[in-house]
This record gives structure tokens, C-alpha cells and sequence, in this order.
């Protein structure tokens, strides 16, 4: 879907969360529970819940939440931010281009090589790889503003 304004000479396309018909003077956005993932479309799409019968820990699905409900009340099998079409459109979670579902990997740091502390104020000092902890953004007791490093090689990364 594009638009054209007014004395415009070309149309631009409808960004993501919109939509517009033929012709159109604007782009109109995706009704509650509707969707549009790239810029450009014509119409917007159902949004499906993902709650797959699991319910809170209030025994409400998705279909029982609005946008103020969303984090509230979650137990290890629902997850209502996203889960739930309401609780992804309120908190602007879409979907991935292809259709799936965003997800979140938890992976720890396992090695004393796989993180690293440098100063800003002393480049000269070597990289800190033997430190019992992190101090992101400033260590006051020791190196002032540092520099950290994580590396997580255990973690595949699609291209």
C-alpha cells in the first residue's frame, strides 16, 4: 500500500503497522488484532494468539488480556508479552520477516577467555581476563571507565 499527498508527484509506501487502499491520501494503521510486518501492504493480517491453551497464573488465556495486563501474572509455560497479539502489539513486539515467533536464547559465560575488562582512561593497561566479576561501564575501586568484552562461542548466528 502507498499514499500520495496532497500536490504530491510520486506515492510512498505504508510503513509496518499500516496499511492503504488504492488511491488512498494516507496510510490508515492495522486495527486491534491485525498486523503488518513490512512497509508497503495493502491490508493487514489476523494476529494469531500463541497461547496454545496455557493459561496465567489467574487461569486467563490471551483472549482475556488487554494491553494493561500484559507481564502480569506469567508462569513458566505463559508468556502473555509474547504470547498474546494485544501484549506484542502494546509493547511493539512483531513477528520475525518469516512469519515465526522472536525468542530469546539465555546462554552464560562458561570460560574466564569468554570476558574481558580494559580501561578507557589507560589503553595502555592490558586486557583483564582473571576478574571475579564484571563492573560494566565503571570499576571506582580499581580502573575507573572500562571497556567490557563477552564472547559467547557456544552461540550459532544464522547469515
Amino acid at each position: 500500500g502507498t499514499y500520495s499527498g496532497a500536490n504530491a508527484s510520486s506515492c510512498t509506501p505504508c510503513s509496518a503497522g499500516t496499511r492503504s487502499g488504492a488511491q488512498a491520501g494516507s496510510c490508515t494503521p492495522c486495527m486491534s488484532g491485525t498486523y503488518t510486518l513490512t512497509n508497503g501492504a495493502t491490508a493487514c493480517k489476523d494476529c494469531v494468539d500463541r497461547d496454545n491453551g496455557y493459561t496465567d497464573a489467574n487461569g486467563h488465556g490471551c483472549s482475556d488480556y488487554g494491553p494493561g495486563d500484559c507481564g502480569y501474572h506469567e508462569t513458566a509455560d505463559f508468556k502473555s508479552k509474547s504470547m498474546c497479539c494485544v501484549c506484542r502489539q502494546a509493547i511493539g513486539l512483531s513477528l520475525c520477516p518469516d512469519g515465526s515467533e522472536p525468542h530469546t536464547v539465555t546462554v552464560q559465560i562458561s570460560a574466564s577467555v569468554d570476558d574481558a575488562e580494559q580501561s578507557i582512561d589507560d589503553l595502555e593497561e592490558p586486557l583483564y581476563f582473571d576478574s571475579s566479576d564484571l563492573e560494566l561501564g565503571s570499576d571506582t575501586d580499581n580502573y575507573g571507565k572500562q571497556i567490557v568484552g563477552l564472547r559467547f562461542p557456544q552461540v550459532g548466528v544464522a547469515t
